[in-house]
């Protein structure tokens, strides 16, 4: 724990990192340090992006209360990142006309990709707070640095999941469940299908399918038909808000479904897919980043970060986007409070110097970067739909609800008109 107060601003505290007992190397007093944040704000990843923002600025909000960095307060640039080649062109326009000293980004893997690359260009640091595909830290660029897991780690807990938490409550083997693996062909898919299809091999389960669509798909309907063929009890899927509506659309359409679908990434706890889909979500369990719903025990001041959530917005969260994103930009406020700046070399050893122990931040995540740049004290949970809101059900030491083994019972189909007797 020295260690960790060592590196950390009085500032800090709102992040439930701790205070530091002495001021560490402080910026010199002037206008405010421009910072960029850099989301997806428009498009189809618009509101998973706008979630990451929205964590972003309450974190410079509890920053700037409580001092700022050093003597000064932050200031937040804000650029859309729609797609790759419109994320690498914003990156440039904050680092040249914004004089951002660093960027914060993105949620969307090939968005993170684009604007990373355009930083290190420019040797400006980036860092990534949601976007969790390999290939951000997977390149060891010196100035690249994410707080939030990678996609491999979602995909191994799903497959924990199935065979730890649900084949217990179903008193069966997990060996004898019957799997399926679907999941969208873009980047983040395919990545956390990849280490699912590998975790189920290595706990010798009973994989039976392994489905990909194309991004864009409209019709499910060949793949619901062929997961019932195959009498598929369990279905991992990856995939965004409007496969998961289309999905579950599909599935009470065809009278089907599985005894359970465990969802992993950022679109399977959006309270915007829970409205879309509606009460049939509810049983689903997901894997991703730890949600508001969490034992504040294990996550200290996670209440206080909602009820700020709720005072700037007028809102529940939508999602632990936004908690996540709090969480890490506080980890890399403390990194540029010890470096006492943004230069590269000296922010690296700050960033790789982190010591920041689990179960003390606001979602429980701790900080301990390895040479890539990448937080290997950032964890995903195992979170369900009860009662229309992501809970959190395992581990037990973040848990505030048991899990339901089964998903919700699909709407009974319509029955068709009477005809009126002659």
């Amino acid at each position: 724990m020295r260690i960790t107060r060592r590196i950390l601003l009085a500032g800090a505290a709102p992040f439930g990192l701790g205070a530091a007992p002495a001021r560490p190397p402080a910026l010199a007093p002037g206008p405010p340090l421009a910072l960029g944040a850099l989301f997806p704000l428009s498009g189809e990843a618009a509101l998973l992006g706008d979630e990451g923002f929205r964590g972003l600025a309450l974190a410079v909000e509890a920053l700037n209360a409580a001092g700022g960095l050093g003597r000064r307060p932050v200031a937040l640039k804000r650029s859309d990142a729609r797609d790759p080649s419109i994320a690498a062109s914003a990156a440039n326009t904050l680092i040249q006309k914004e004089k951002v000293a660093a960027i914060f980004g993105t949620g969307a893997t090939p968005m993170a990709l684009s604007a990373s690359a355009a930083s290190a260009l420019a040797d400006i640091p980036y860092f990534e707070l949601t976007a969790t595909g390999a290939a951000v830290t997977g390149r060891r660029l010196p100035g690249i640095f994410r707080s939030c897991p990678q996609a491999d780690a979602l995909g191994a807990l799903a497959v924990s999941a199935l065979a730890d938490v649900l084949a217990p409550l179903w008193h069966r083997p997990a060996a004898s469940i019957r799997v399926a693996v679907l999941a969208s062909g873009d980047e983040h898919g395919q990545a956390v299908s990849a280490a699912q299809v590998a975790a189920c091999k290595s706990r010798r389960l009973a994989l039976v399918q392994t489905l990909a669509y194309p991004s864009g798909t409209v019709d499910f309907m060949p793949l619901i038909r062929a997961l019932k063929l195959a009498r598929i009890e369990v279905v991992l899927h990856t995939g965004f808000s409007n496969d998961i509506v289309l999905f579950y659309r599909g599935m009470a359409e065809a009278h089907w479904q599985p005894g359970m679908v465990i969802g992993s990434g950022p679109s399977y706890p959006m309270a915007d897919t829970r409205s879309a889909v509606g009460p049939a979500l509810d049983g689903t369990l997901i894997a991703d980043f730890p949600p508001y719903a969490i034992d504040p025990h294990a996550a200290p001041g996670v209440a206080a970060v909602e009820s700020a959530y709720q005072r700037r917005y007028g809102a529940q969260p939508r999602s632990g986007a936004s908690l996540a994103a709090y969480v890490g930009a506080g980890f890399f406020f403390a990194a540029i409070a010890k470096a006492g700046g943004t230069d590269r070399v000296k922010l690296r050893a700050a960033v790789l110097a982190s010591n920041v122990a689990n179960q003390t931040t606001a979602n429980g995540w701790g900080a301990d970067f390895d040479a890539s740049g990448q937080n290997l004290r950032a964890r995903p949970v195992l979170a369900q739909w009860q009662n229309g809101r992501a809970v959190t059900v395992a581990p037990i030491e973040f848990a505030v609800a048991l899990t339901e083994p089964r998903l919700h019972a699909l709407p009974a189909p319509a029955s068709p008109p009477r005809k009126e007797d002659p």
